[in-house]
């Protein structure tokens, strides 16, 4: 069973207002087609417009390639621009063209959004955290070796002129200086 994380709800979240998105947008391309004088044929609008946007979200799919993700990004606009157009067309007053525009908006920003690049998990800069963490013990102990040297050799100074003042006082004793 795979866990639900995090990334996992922002992506479903963004996918269902990319759905959405593409649902209303879909209810307004026909009506764009049959203001435009289609007819019985205005069903084809939204498949001919938003199936542009639709191909360059399949494109940008993990499985592809870098330069397919990006040809996918140009299909994903274009398909957005037509439909952008559609949609404000097909609106009857300013408040289907801002629900136009919204819908438009909900999928390309949701697709861009939800991609790899800019949804990741914390991996790096957990990992990021864990060399610091890690660089920190290093500097820390290598510190705590430093003053270990610095004490021994304190100690081996102070013993040596502790020894040096000793072998003065046995001097002084038998010698008789």
């Amino acid at each position: 069973m795979r866990r639900i994380t995090p990334i996992t709800v922002i992506r479903t979240v963004v996918r269902l207002y990319y759905f959405g998105g593409l649902a209303g947008s879909f209810h307004n391309l026909v009506h764009a087609g049959e203001r435009g004088g289609l007819g019985g044929l205005s069903w084809v609008v939204p498949f001919m417009v938003d199936g542009v946007a639709v191909v360059g979200f399949v494109m940008r799919w993990e499985y592809f390639s870098k330069h397919t993700r990006k040809v996918g990004m140009g299909w994903l606009v274009s398909g957005g621009t037509l439909s952008l157009i559609g949609n404000v067309y097909a609106a009857s007053n300013i408040g289907l063209a801002a629900l136009g525009v919204a819908f438009v908006m909900f999928y390309i920003l949701g697709e861009i959004f939800s991609s790899p690049k800019h949804v990741q998990p914390a991996t790096v800069d957990a990992d990021a955290e864990k060399a610091r963490a890690a660089a920190e013990l290093v500097a820390a102990a290598a510190e705590r070796k430093a003053a270990g040297v610095r004490k021994g050799q304190q100690t081996r100074r102070r013993n040596a002129r502790i020894k040096a003042a000793e072998t003065r006082l046995i001097e002084e004793m038998v010698i008789g200086k």
